[in-house]
């Protein structure tokens, strides 16, 4: 089985834009590490961010027809919303809703909730790599600071 690592990050300094990253493994072989960021008209927060890091996760494991994924997270509504126990809230949440039950049609999706910044390796970078995408290296112009 393959488990990926996801997480979100977000700036109050540049509302409009929220990284995303994940570490996708199976056993200790790492088989892929992305980051990006996702841009909106109005503004956003880490949920953005969260969400995001799913889909995309979800996305490359269909590109590689995997066909069970442990998604480990940190943020709860990821698993709260994909089971049926939470109700989407907003826009980005329903969205995300109508995403996973897409990709449930595909493969077994399964959940773990790992305590965030608790030095859960592949946690760390899945929120290091969310943290780097909205860094100054990957959005020109604006100066990052602590809100």
């Amino acid at each position: 089985m393959v488990t990926i690592y996801v997480d979100g990050s977000w700036n109050c300094e540049i509302p409009d834009i929220a990284g995303w990253g994940f570490v996708a493994l199976r056993g200790k072989t790492i088989l892929k590490v992305k980051k990006g960021i996702v841009r909106g008209n109005t503004s956003l927060n880490s949920t953005y961010g969260e969400f995001t890091s799913v889909i995309k996760a979800l996305e490359w494991a269909l590109s590689r027809n995997i066909t069970e994924v442990t998604i480990a997270y940190d943020f709860l509504p990821i698993e709260k919303l994909a089971i049926g126990k939470m109700k989407p809230y907003s826009e980005i949440s329903l969205y995300y809703l109508k995403s996973i039950n897409y990709f449930k049609q595909y493969m077994n999706i399964y959940f773990k909730k790992v305590k965030a910044h608790s030095r859960v390796e592949y946690n760390e970078w899945a929120d290091s790599l969310a943290k780097r995408a909205i860094s100054k290296k990957i959005v020109f112009g604006y100066r990052l600071y602590q809100c």
